[in-house]
């Protein structure tokens, strides 16, 4: 039982930095696994959706090094996809940078 329960916790509670459809790569919490991808929950509250499984090849472990490297790329919008939204979404994960 105690495996069990550290292996959900692990897939369903993992923080990470993903990547979907055309958006830079984003925090997010891991919900399920799908087949070879995940599902995840963005800081938003809007997910990767039934069928919308994220490949692992596009995740990034949630680590200050990955943030500011993912900063330092030229994805990023005005409005909801700026840099400062992307401040906001990793400290309501519990990141500060």
């Amino acid at each position: 039982m105690t495996v069990f329960v550290i292996v959900y916790v692990l897939i369903n509670y993992f923080q990470v930095f993903a990547k979907f459809l055309s958006f830079p790569y984003w925090p997010a919490v891991i919900t399920s696994r799908e087949g070879a991808g995940v599902n995840v929950r963005f800081s938003d509250g809007s997910t990767s959706g039934s069928g919308g499984a994220i490949a692992v090849e596009k995740l990034l472990s949630f680590t200050k090094e990955n943030a500011v490297m993912i900063l330092k790329t030229n994805k990023f919008k005005k409005g909801r996809n700026s840099r400062s939204e992307f401040n906001k979404a990793c400290s309501l994960l519990g990141s500060l940078l």
